[in-house]
């Protein structure tokens, strides 16, 4: 049933208030599926906007039978509601969840742990055995700017892989991996004593990597949503 029509039914009042109640209703409804652009497919986001206005008709009906007029009614059906965009985000959340292969690891662990672990992981074992043959042959002194420099691509190129393949929860997933491997090299610099370099890298990953690897997986996954959402733009041209 049309928004506008519903709100006459229940309300009865002026055209006028009935025409500002439905914009805000709309407003809150538009707000609340903007997370969902460029993630969610758009019959599940109609779905999920109908579904939302549905409730809030039934909220403002229950307002109204315990004596309010339908302005304070609407009101008090959005605030019970919640914040639109905690809202719609926590749908988003629930339906990449949903997206996860029918594997157990991936449930356990959720899809962008596992992605960031493999990137992570591969440059943080290939970084540790460069800089083990760094340590403990005197050959490889002379590569100190490559591997220098590959310590400082790492995090760039792991993050922006990760936020790439999973546009939800790849920063939170990168920050949890990154932690837990520099433990993981600090227990390998400790067995490389009294060589102190997989100390530092240890050390490195914490201060420079995990910010880093963070803000390339969250610029990457931004990067992602627009360029889904720029695609009707390129489409209606």
């Amino acid at each position: 049933m049309n928004s506008l029509l519903r709100l006459r039914l229940i309300g009865g009042d002026k055209q006028a208030e009935e025409l500002r109640w439905n914009e805000r209703t709309e407003d809150y409804l538009d707000h609340l599926c903007a997370p969902l652009v460029g993630i969610v497919p758009y019959a599940e986001r109609q779905s999920l906007r109908a579904e939302a206005q549905e409730h809030l008709w039934a909220l403002i009906e229950d307002g109204r039978a315990q004596g309010l007029d339908t302005a304070a009614a609407l009101e008090a059906a959005l605030r019970e509601y919640g914040e639109p965009w905690q809202t719609g985000q926590a749908f988003v959340d629930a339906w990449c969840q949903r997206q996860i292969p029918e594997s157990r690891l991936a449930r356990c662990m959720g899809v962008a742990v596992l992605r960031a672990f493999a990137w992570f992981g591969a440059a943080s074992v290939f970084n540790l055995l460069l800089l083990q043959a760094y340590a403990m042959v005197p050959g490889w002194r002379a590569a100190y700017l490559p591997l220098f420099s590959l310590a400082l691509l790492s995090p760039v190129i792991a993050g922006g892989l990760t936020g790439g393949t999973v546009a939800i929860g790849s920063t939170r997933a990168v920050a949890t991996v990154v932690a837990l491997l520099s433990l993981h090299s600090f227990a390998a610099g400790v067995l490389m004593l009294p060589h102190r370099e997989g100390l530092y890298f240890a050390l490195f990953q914490l201060l420079f990597w995990l910010p880093v690897g963070c803000l390339s997986a969250w610029g990457t996954a931004s990067l992602v949503r627009h360029l889904r959402r720029s695609r009707f733009l390129n489409w209606a041209r």
